[in-house]
């Protein structure tokens, strides 16, 4: 009897023991599909506000390309710099191997690329800023309502040809990229969207928008509409 008591009670132990290490295997699971599950909400809201920036980068360019058709204007004279711009998003590593771990490698190659992007036309819309403001200082105008125009003689000109040169060659470059890189930084997000299910048993779809420039800080801005004399 005291043999067959210590085996029961040798079993009811390895049972308890049983129950604990799969409790405690069963917290761990938990434990990490709630990280894989924040992990993948905070790259969903960083990609989501990549592309609205991307977008009403774009959105921004196509107004001014159609200031710069309805005045026959450059689109340096037309492009408004924008003064609030957005912060940059950097995507961590921890997001970056979700995408991997899940063997999404052509997602996880578009989704870097929204990264790039999004930092470059920052960086791109901030130079402008800076330099279209210079050239704005340098230049003066005559305000007619929030249309300025300045008559420069060929001295002038001369002199500030370099600034003019990149000024116009920012305003072409970003013209040049802005529809591109919304459409893509669009189209990563909806697939993104579409692989939340994996992730977190549910997809998401949310869509905001941001203004980009007050009617005062565009007022301050306004573009210039230059001429020889």
């Amino acid at each position: 009897s005291a043999i067959v008591g210590s085996l029961v009670g040798g079993a009811i132990a390895l049972a308890i023991q049983l129950l604990v290490f799969l409790d405690a295997r069963k917290e761990r699971k938990r434990q990490s599909d709630e990280i894989i599950a924040a992990t993948a909400y905070t790259l969903f809201l960083k990609l989501q506000s990549c592309g609205n920036d991307l977008k009403l980068f774009a959105q921004h360019v196509a107004e001014a390309t159609a200031r710069a058709e309805q005045f026959h204007w450059e689109m340096w004279q037309a492009m408004v710099p924008i003064p609030n711009l957005p912060s940059h998003q950097e995507f961590k590593s921890e997001e970056n191997v979700l995408l991997l771990r899940a063997k999404k490698f052509a997602l996880f190659n578009r989704i870097r690329d929204v990264e790039v992007t999004h930092h470059s036309s920052i960086v791109a819309f901030q130079l402008y800023l800076d330099r279209r403001t210079e050239l704005g200082k340098q230049m003066g105008s005559m305000m007619n309502g929030d249309i300025g125009s300045v008559m420069l003689d060929a001295a002038q000109l001369h002199a500030l040809g370099p600034l003019m040169a990149d000024v116009r060659g920012l305003a072409s470059s970003i013209a040049g990229t802005a529809e591109e890189y919304a459409s893509e930084a669009l189209s990563a997000w909806r697939d993104y969207s579409d692989l939340m299910q994996e992730f977190t048993g549910h997809t998401l779809e949310l869509d905001f928008s941001r203004q980009i420039a007050t009617d005062d800080q565009i007022a301050a801005n306004s573009p210039v509409a230059s001429s020889t004399g």
